[in-house]
């Protein structure tokens, strides 16, 4: 039987040759007895007889080999083509599975990487049946995990015959194949290219979507380094403007408020405070503070025994607090901060 999206790239053409008289030929794909898709080549032919209606005379073949090496062919340009736009990391992932899923019309693809080995799997970029799950942490099998990264070929499942898969979030959708492909970087697995499907993929897949697995893992990995060196200029950046306050400006005022803003912005924090330690009083006192919803918070004397603040300073550590409506304390009582503030970071 001819695919349904197929139809017409049959139909049109031999309509026009019997209208014409002339040869054809065309590709296109049909379904097995089995349900299995193929492709073939067709060539025909307008056969006219005496005193009969037109006849047509013609050869099909299978040439599904090598629509499978146009079509991993197609993948590794187009994707290289992506990779190297420069695009941000995060507009580089969305678009290299957009692009992936397009040619092989997968229903649901995605990227996703252990920390430190844990049972949850970062989901860092999905796409297709799988968008939800962007940016999501999810429960993932640990032991598939191993098997799959220790691989060096892509591993395909049938959820049909073998249940047992990788993240079982990603089967909500009760898709039944899945391609895992491990992201090597600096030879080490760090995750897991996921591609799904209704249709089996073919076995001459494995090889492209390891090409596929490298490709992804080398952008990605280019990608970090060029966060950690913006990262690092950054900081260079941040450093160099607090000098700059230091040799040319004797307000302490205004060089705290140089040290927040750059704290502020290195950080991606929403305010942050200053705090002196007064050793008339034994309390820390607030020096400057930038970004307080509650101005009055400034003026507030801090325990240095009995404050978590005190204890950052005693201990020279660095401590954080999940939930500031837990806290008592008001340097950290939560109607102090800017609006959506949960969570605080106390630095000696």
């Amino acid at each position: 039987m001819i695919h349904p999206d197929d139809r017409h790239l049959v139909f049109d053409p031999v309509e026009k040759a019997l209208d014409q008289g002339r040869q054809y030929r065309m590709e296109y794909r049909i379904f097995m007895a089995s349900g299995q898709e193929k492709w073939v080549w067709e060539q025909g032919s307008i056969i006219d007889f005496e005193d009969d209606p037109q006849k047509l005379e013609g050869l099909i073949i299978y040439v599904a080999a090598r629509r499978q090496r146009e079509i991993n062919m197609k993948s590794l340009v187009e994707v290289g083509d992506v990779i190297r736009l420069y695009l941000p990391r995060l507009e580089l992932g969305n678009k290299i599975l957009e692009k992936i899923s397009n040619i092989y019309n997968l229903k649901g693809v995605a990227i996703g990487f252990f920390p430190n080995q844990s049972g949850t799997m970062s989901m860092q970029f999905a796409c297709g049946l799988w968008k939800r799950l962007n940016k999501q942490e999810v429960l993932a099998d640990k032991n598939v995990y191993q098997q799959v990264s220790q691989n060096r070929e892509a591993t395909i499942i049938d959820s049909a015959i073998n249940p047992v898969l990788l993240v079982e979030a990603l089967n909500a959708d009760n898709i039944q194949y899945q391609a895992y492909i491990p992201l090597k970087i600096k030879k080490n697995s760090s995750g897991i290219l996921i591609l799904a499907r209704d249709k089996k993929f073919p076995d001459q897949y494995k090889q492209v979507f390891v090409a596929l697995g490298d490709m992804v893992a080398s952008a990605l990995e280019k990608q970090d380094l060029v966060q950690r060196l913006e990262k690092q200029l950054e900081s260079i950046s941040s450093l160099h403007k607090i000098d700059q306050a230091i040799a040319g400006n004797f307000d302490i005022k205004v060089f705290n408020q140089i040290i927040l803003k750059e704290a502020c912005k290195r950080l991606d924090v929403d305010a942050a405070i200053i705090l002196h330690i007064n050793l008339l009083t034994n309390t820390l006192d607030v020096q400057g503070s930038m970004g307080l919803l509650n101005l009055s918070l400034s003026q507030i004397k801090v325990p240095v025994t009995t404050s978590i603040a005190g204890k950052a300073l005693m201990e020279r550590g660095v401590f954080q607090v999940a939930d500031l409506s837990t806290q008592p304390s008001g340097l950290i009582k939560k109607n102090g901060w800017k609006m959506g503030s949960k969570h605080i970071l106390l630095i000696h």
